[in-house]
């Protein structure tokens, strides 16, 4: 891959000056930190993870970048903002880690503002197994991944029959897949 992961998927975002952000599941605020030059001005983000420990992490880390993030601790199943309130939302990494699928994407739903766009990434099927079926081969005491996430997550469905009646656009990356949602 000529272009790292983060940079790739911060210009799927296609964010815009004056816009509200909310990201699911931040981790260390990658996605922000590498692409700190491309952020557009007067933009509104909030950072959230359900990990009290990684919001004080990324709030420490990313001091300097200046007023436009705020910083929270949020589980996806329970967005803690009002109908109508992001023109975009990212969940990167994140959603196969969510009990109910269903109710994340219900949530998603009710907080973006109509035409607004939800950027999710997660694992494919195929995702690791190719690696792990060498490593397996090698020594079957070894095992890369004990949720075997890319067998949990059959994402491609459940987002179809979660946003199929949704007016805004919706993209969803599995690893090596762009599956584009705007059709519907």
């Amino acid at each position: 891959n000529k272009q790292g992961w983060f940079p790739w998927l911060f210009e799927q975002c296609e964010l815009k000056s004056g816009e509200s952000v909310l990201e699911l599941g931040c981790g260390d605020a990658s996605l922000w930190r590498m692409n700190r030059e491309k952020i557009p001005e007067k933009i509104n983000v909030i950072l959230s993870d359900i990990s009290d420990g990684m919001i004080r992490d990324v709030r420490r880390s990313m001091k300097d970048m200046g007023e436009d993030f705020l910083f929270e601790v949020m589980d996806a199943h329970h967005i803690n903002a009002p109908d109508e309130s992001f023109d975009i939302v990212i969940a990167n990494h994140v959603l196969f880690y969510c009990e109910d699928l269903e109710k994340v994407c219900s949530e998603i739903k009710r907080v973006l503002k109509p035409g607004g766009r939800f950027v999710g990434s997660t694992y494919g099927n195929a995702h690791m197994k190719e690696i792990s079926m060498l490593v397996s081969d090698f020594d079957s005491r070894i095992v890369l991944s004990a949720d075997r996430l890319y067998e949990k997550f059959g994402i491609s469905e459940v987002m179809r029959t979660s946003f199929s009646r949704m007016e805004s656009g919706f993209q969803v990356y599995i690893t090596g897949t762009h599956v584009p949602m705007r059709e519907m």
